[in-house]
């Protein structure tokens, strides 16, 4: 059986309004989640990313021995969110899920499976990328992220002694 021209540019044309359709389905359903308890905006996987990339961002040291994973910076993210427009929660949301699928790329897993190290040595790579858009929305997660972790009581215990304007009171 032979295919004519005018065959082919239909079947191309209906399988990929086909796959088009079929893949924005998937995506709704993969994007529309609900939160999943005990937060009142993140699901689980997006809880799992904030408490790596505090992990990452954050790591414990002599001077202050608090990661960000241990400062419970997924509830204190998950709060900030309620207190945000619906647009800058879904475009946060939407970061959590892109860095989680970042790693990918340069370590061919997702960034909650890489090691500690290996999630620190993302995070000041991406800090330091050429792209401009891409390292202002990492910088702007960790400057959120950063809000939470300073304000731990163990972290603003050891910062107040720097400043004396009642910070950590």
């Amino acid at each position: 059986m032979e295919m004519t021209r005018r065959q082919l540019l239909r079947w191309t044309t209906t399988l990929g309004l086909a796959s088009t359709v079929v893949g924005t389905i998937q995506l709704y359903r993969w994007w529309d989640t609900d939160p999943d308890t005990p937060f009142a905006n993140l699901n689980t996987l997006e809880a799992s990313v904030v408490r790596a990339v505090g992990r990452g961002a954050f790591p414990s040291g002599d001077t202050i021995a608090l990661n960000g994973e241990e400062a419970s910076l997924d509830r204190f993210f998950d709060t900030l969110l309620t207190s945000m427009t619906d647009e800058n929660r879904v475009l946060l949301k939407l970061l959590l899920e892109a860095v989680e699928r970042t790693s990918l790329l340069s370590h061919g897993t997702f960034f909650t499976s890489l090691s500690s190290i290996e999630q620190q040595q993302c995070i000041e790579s991406w800090l330091d990328s050429s792209n401009a858009l891409f390292r202002s929305a990492i910088q702007s997660l960790v400057v959120l992220l950063g809000m939470g972790y300073t304000a731990h009581p163990k972290a603003s215990a050891h910062l107040s002694r720097y400043f004396r304007c009642g910070f950590g009171a």
